[in-house]
């Protein structure tokens, strides 16, 4: 996989940009891209009995950034039912 990405990152994704849209007073961007391509860890990544891709949250093991000097970590993982 030719995709540019840092060591031991399970999940990439090359993107082309859409569009930026500038946004409140202090210069703030929003950037809208399209996915061309999807890097997948096989150690995070499977099929379902169905064909379909299936992450596994946990393995990724994600991290998110709240603002400033904070950071967040992976919690607990819940599995809601979609309706019929």
């Amino acid at each position: 996989f030719s995709l540019p990405r840092l060591k031991d990152c399970r999940i990439a994704l090359a993107c082309e940009c859409h569009s930026i849209q500038e946004m409140g007073e202090v210069p703030q961007s929003l950037i809208f891209g399209r996915v061309k391509r999807i890097f997948i860890d096989d150690n995070v990544g499977s099929v379902d009995e169905q064909g379909r891709l299936k992450v596994d949250a946990a393995a990724v093991d994600p991290i998110g950034r709240l603002g400033g000097d904070e950071y967040t970590s992976f919690g607990t993982v819940y599995s809601i039912p979609r309706p019929q």
